[in-house]
């Protein structure tokens, strides 16, 4: 898996490629916006609604949460 880092806002956000996944680091992207909170993103309505019929089309997690290892954080598709 290849592996990319770009800054944004003077903060890091982590992309990963594979031949079939595409990932990026949605916890390190959020944080380049001091007011909002993954929590708060993820419990949206219209994030709900957006992911679901993402999920119905590709057949794959959109949002993936991982707690230990050396991905932690959120990750989207």
């Amino acid at each position: 898996m290849k592996k990319t880092i770009f800054e944004y806002n003077g903060h890091p956000i982590t992309f990963e490629d594979s031949d079939t996944e595409h990932m990026v680091n949605a916890t390190e992207m959020i944080k380049a916006f001091p007011k909002k909170r993954m929590n708060d993103f993820i419990r949206n309505g219209q994030t709900k609604e957006f992911v679901s019929v993402l999920e119905s089309k590709t057949g794959i997690p959109v949002l993936v949460v991982n707690h230990g290892g050396n991905n932690v954080g959120t990750w989207m598709h």
